[in-house]
């Protein structure tokens, strides 16, 4: 049996448990799936992750449900309850691209089996590790101009204070 639960800091309006075991078994068809079909099995009332989604047209549109998707496809990840603290959950798919170029969440065994499928998976993880980057350094120049013009009026008003 697998196990699952939300990962660190995420915590959704149902059972992980349930919810990962909806997850696997639309893995168990192909290895795969899309945020799309992951929002189609959520439609049923029945459904664990049907809790997860803003169903109100009024309050949002399909598009939301689609990022709704998203979110709760990375929050679940598996674990082994009997190992120590030291070993880290895994997420139960990664995203990648299919041979046709399309975006999906694969199952990690397909990755394994699939050199294409792993490799941009590795591409597209460090294209995310290449984008956090260039925000790190977009916070810090703002950071570095706020310091300088923090530094710049406390010296003028020290030489007020001096020539005052």
């Amino acid at each position: 049996m697998k196990y699952y639960k939300w990962r660190a800091n995420r915590s959704l309006s149902a059972d992980a448990q349930k919810v990962g075991e909806e997850l696997d078994a639309l893995l168990s068809i192909d290895g795969t799936f899309t945020p799309r079909r992951v929002v189609d099995a959520a439609r049923d009332p029945s459904s664990a992750m049907h809790s997860c989604f803003e169903w109100d047209n009024e309050k949002c549109g399909e598009l939301y449900r689609i990022e709704q998707a998203r979110y709760l496809v990375r929050s679940v990840v598996t674990f082994d309850p009997n190992a120590g603290k030291s070993v880290v959950p895994e997420p139960i798919v990664v995203h990648t691209k299919t041979a046709e170029g399309k975006p999906v969440y694969a199952a990690p065994r397909l990755l394994r089996e699939d050199a294409d499928m792993l490799q941009s998976a590795v591409a597209m993880a460090r294209a995310g590790v290449e984008q956090a980057q260039a925000r790190v350094q977009e916070v810090r120049r703002i950071q570095d101009s706020d310091a300088r013009r923090e530094a710049a009026q406390l010296l003028e008003a020290a030489s007020a204070k001096l020539n005052g």
